[in-house]
């Protein structure tokens, strides 16, 4: 071991009930709790964009068709045979849509009723279906918010009202009413879709609306998502009016826009939690170096270089920010798994899409941190270190 190594493993394993053993704790505490909060504020937000964003794109298609005016297309309409040889075409699922009234026994809401083929396959890894299902019913999958709020559950009836032919009722065109059971109840995690989107059969919401041969629009899935713009590009070039295309990005523009802008902070926080951890390191080690003001003086007395000096003090440096760092890591893997384990800080779903705080376990963030968190700290040494190489030889040793 070179003397620098040893004496300054000395000093930070001292045994003298000093201050420095305080200042030793306060100086890898604070690195810890620095390098903890940047790792969670990092992962945190790198979830928070992942979660949301999986979720829009996995319950959602990634592209949906649709007319300019909101009218139905007539489902036999071959425009989009065209790209049905397209590689990254992976499925291409009619739709119709409409708003309807659902009422239970104690209460009625507005809701959005989406008629799909095998809508309990869409909704397969979300869905509770009734064990004592019936294929000779009318079923119907509503959401874990809206069942909360009709107060129903699995095999209870409701009555849907809504508009025949998508017009304004009157006496000679009344509106619909038929009675369904609940044969599913899915939660998505998206208080939107829990909490305002029901789900039928496409055959029998066509059937019930006086909508045959119509649909509203198509739902499209690719087998690339990075190729999504290119392939819609296509479809708006080979598609003529009134059909509307829109990536899911699109749809939901407002949500991208947003965790765009949650990013816009994020440089001027992180460089405000890395100057406190530096201050703190400087400040820490400058007291160390007023603490061992002496020793340094006596070291200086037996030969001891300006550059032996700077080691030392780097080397302790070094050290004190790598305890700090490595129990820093720690503490964020701690949050991390007990966050996505138990779900402690909670979310209002209306608002952000997620009923708990998401965390990314990513090791890549995390040695990142860890390597800038290294740097900054034997940056921040440097400073100290030099002043204590420059310590006069006979102050130090008359300091008390």
């Amino acid at each position: 071991m070179k003397p620098e190594s040893y004496i300054a493993k000395k000093f930070i394993l001292s045994n003298k009930k000093s201050f420095f053993s305080l200042l030793s704790i306060i100086a890898i505490c604070g690195i810890a709790l620095g390098v903890a909060i940047l790792i969670s504020a990092l992962s945190i937000l790198s979830g928070f964009e992942k979660s949301i964003e999986n979720k829009i794109i996995n319950f959602n298609d990634h592209i949906k068709i649709t007319s300019f005016d909101g009218r139905d297309i007539d489902s036999e309409d071959s425009s989009l045979s065209k790209f049905a040889e397209d590689q990254v075409l992976k499925s291409v699922t009619p739709f119709l849509s409409r708003n309807i009234i659902i009422r239970s026994q104690s209460r009625s809401e507005g809701v959005i009723l989406i008629g799909k083929k095998n809508p309990e396959s869409l909704l397969k890894g979300m869905l509770t279906t009734s064990k004592n299902s019936s294929d000779d019913v009318n079923k119907i999958y509503i959401g874990v918010k809206l069942a909360d709020k009709l107060g129903i559950k699995l095999g209870d009836s409701v009555i849907i009202f809504g508009l025949k032919k998508n017009a304004f009722s009157d006496f000679s065109s009344p509106p619909v009413v038929d009675q369904l059971i609940v044969d599913g109840i899915y939660e998505s995690g998206m208080y939107e879709y829990d909490d305002q989107v029901i789900y039928v059969d496409l055959n029998y919401s066509q059937k019930l609306f006086y909508a045959e041969n119509k649909i509203s629009g198509y739902d499209i899935r690719l087998t690339d998502i990075s190729k999504i713009e290119l392939f819609a590009d296509n479809l708006r070039d080979g598609l003529q009016y009134p059909y509307y295309v829109r990536t899911v990005f699109q749809v939901y523009q407002n949500i991208f826009t947003w965790l765009e802008l949650q990013k816009k902070p994020v440089p001027i926080v992180l460089g405000l939690i890395i100057l406190v951890a530096a201050f703190n390191v400087i400040g820490s080690m400058l007291m160390v170096v007023m603490e061992r003001i002496k020793e340094i003086g006596t070291l200086k007395t037996l030969g001891a270089t300006k550059k032996s000096i700077r080691k030392i003090f780097m080397f302790q440096g070094f050290v004190i920010s790598l305890l700090g760092i490595i129990i820093g890591n720690l503490i964020a893997l701690t949050l991390t798994l007990i966050q996505n384990e138990y779900g402690l800080i909670k979310l209002p779903g209306e608002i952000y899409f997620l009923t708990q705080v998401p965390i990314e376990l990513n090791l890549f963030l995390n040695t990142f941190v860890s390597i800038i968190a290294v740097i900054l700290s034997l940056a921040s040494a440097v400073v100290p270190s030099i002043i204590a190489s420059k310590i006069n030889i006979i102050k130090s040793l008359r300091f008390n």
